[in-house]
């Protein structure tokens, strides 16, 4: 004899329970669709009704020439910025001019870096 009052209503599991069974239960027919639909994509991969080779598709949609022409422009400005600085930095050696070189850190006058105080 068990201590459980036994009755045929569908009111004796819980909320949670019925909630993990209804889950469960989408779950596995979400799977079992998701492996009905592969089987399906493979054969027709199989038979050939779906093109396998997408390497030409995406060169088609993406034009490279603009991003040569911005990569060519690049270059040409960087090669114009090197060629002038080194024009600077040859009128100063002829002119005598000192040229120094700076640190990456520079301290202010207190003695910080970047502005934040120096600890004593």
């Amino acid at each position: 004899m068990s201590d459980t009052p036994q009755s045929g209503g569908a009111n004796e599991h819980s909320k949670e329970e019925k909630t993990a069974v209804a889950g469960g239960v989408a779950l596995l027919i979400v799977v079992v669709l998701f492996f009905g639909w592969a089987m399906l994509f493979f054969k027709k991969v199989q038979r050939g009704t779906i093109p396998t080779d997408l390497s030409t598709v995406a060169q088609e949609q993406f034009d490279l020439s603009a991003v040569r022409e911005a990569q060519e422009q690049l270059q040409k400005n960087f090669e114009a910025a090197t060629d002038e600085f080194q024009t600077i930095r040859k009128e100063a050696e002829q002119s005598g001019e000192a040229l120094y070189e700076f640190d990456a850190v520079s301290e202010d006058d207190t003695g910080g870096v970047f502005g934040v105080p120096a600890e004593e």
